[in-house]
């Protein structure tokens, strides 16, 4: 190993000292120069809040939760064409929707900048127009039953065509005037 020389290692250790204290000397400068004319440094902003699931297409409802990561937030939401403001309801859990409904949601609070809006469609009820949805899905040989369905065709006029193997039969689904 070899001998330390105790005045280079002084040395060095002045020299890094030195650095430390114009380094130091600059920040308080810099941040003495922006506190007198005014300049701060932007806020953080809030993360955009984001729901789940996500917008679509659903029959008869949906509930939507709303998350975002930064603690200690406020989400605000608002339904069709608002947009959330610091007023606007309080999120407190899923919101559940039974028709096509615009969701819009921010998050608040103190010290940053409001979340950008967040907005998504939830088209619900949308198999209504053909009103047989809720028939389907069931076994055996009645109207809207299936015990193989195999095949599934819709014309230009919306009527819908299942062909079902284990009832010999195609059944016709037309919408709902």
């Amino acid at each position: 190993m070899p001998a330390q020389d105790p005045q280079r290692d002084k040395a060095a250790y002045s020299l890094r000292e030195d650095a430390l204290a114009v380094v130091g000397s600059f920040l308080f400068a810099l941040s003495a120069f922006l506190y007198v004319f005014g300049c701060q440094l932007p806020p953080r902003q809030v993360a955009t809040p984001t729901f789940s699931p996500y917008g679509g297409e659903f029959v008869d409802s949906v509930h939507v939760a709303i998350s975002h990561p930064t603690i200690g937030a406020t989400i605000r939401y608002a339904k069709n064409h608002s947009d959330p403001t610091g007023s606007s309801p309080k999120y407190a859990g899923p919101i559940r929707l039974t028709i096509t409904t615009t969701l819009k949601a921010r998050a608040f609070t103190s010290g940053m900048t409001d979340s950008k809006a967040a907005s998504d469609l939830f088209s619900v009820n949308v198999a209504t127009k053909y009103g047989f949805v809720t028939k389907w899905c069931s076994f055996g040989d009645g109207d809207g039953e299936f015990k193989e369905p195999i095949g599934l065709a819709i014309d230009s006029q919306d009527r819908v065509y299942v062909a079902d193997a284990g009832s010999r039969r195609i059944q016709k689904f037309a919408p709902v005037p």
